[in-house]
């Protein structure tokens, strides 16, 4: 896949830091959100609600690089949020909490501490977030994704990623750094 390609990688496969990312993103936007309602349609090709959960305030961040092949998003919220709707259609999708591990559901399976989320193109789902939910994701096509798993994980292991994949602390936020770093240098740039 065309992503891959510009991602530099570690001895093993493993995608370093990019020092470049592949052409301009057709969009890049960030934005907070003060409405748990608005912060759900923020996300750009998923059609998705989000219903706040517990009182106060809301206050959630969208930071998305979308490009042709795939989209890149970063979300917080401070409030626990039940979300449900329909992936992208045409792209699997994948997530991996950030700094705090996640405690919460997703699928309906319980998820608590780091883990990799996954949802296939045009799939339904339902996820419960914790009050202070951090979480970096992408979606793309099947193959590519196919290929990030495998340059992470390994082949043996890409094969059997299910909607919750559980990661030990350090792949989490391994994992978590990468992806964030390629939503800020796409911002930088």
């Amino acid at each position: 896949g065309k992503l891959w390609r510009c991602v530099p990688r570690e001895p093993g496969g493993r995608i370093q830091h990019p020092k470049v990312l592949p052409e301009t993103p057709m969009l890049f936007q960030s934005r907070s959100h003060e409405d748990v309602h608005d912060h759900g349609l923020a996300i750009a090709g998923w059609h998705q609600v989000y219903r706040q959960m517990t009182p106060g305030r809301f206050k959630g961040t969208v930071t998305q690089v979308l490009y042709d092949d795939f989209h890149f998003f970063r979300e917080t919220t401070n409030r626990r949020v039940a979300q449900t709707g329909l992936a992208p259609v045409g792209r699997t999708s994948l997530a991996v909490p950030l700094s705090v591990p996640l405690a919460g559901t997703f699928q309906g399976q319980p998820v608590d501490g780091y883990a990799l989320l996954a949802l296939r193109a045009g799939e339904d789902f339902e996820f419960h977030t914790p009050e202070g939910m951090g979480l970096v994701g992408i979606s793309a096509a099947s193959d590519m994704i196919d290929e990030l798993c495998e340059a992470e994980f390994g082949a043996a292991a890409a094969r059997r990623l299910r909607h919750v994949t559980r990661l030990s602390d350090a792949q989490g936020v391994a994992l978590g750094v990468r992806l964030s770093a390629l939503i800020d240098d796409a911002q930088r740039n």
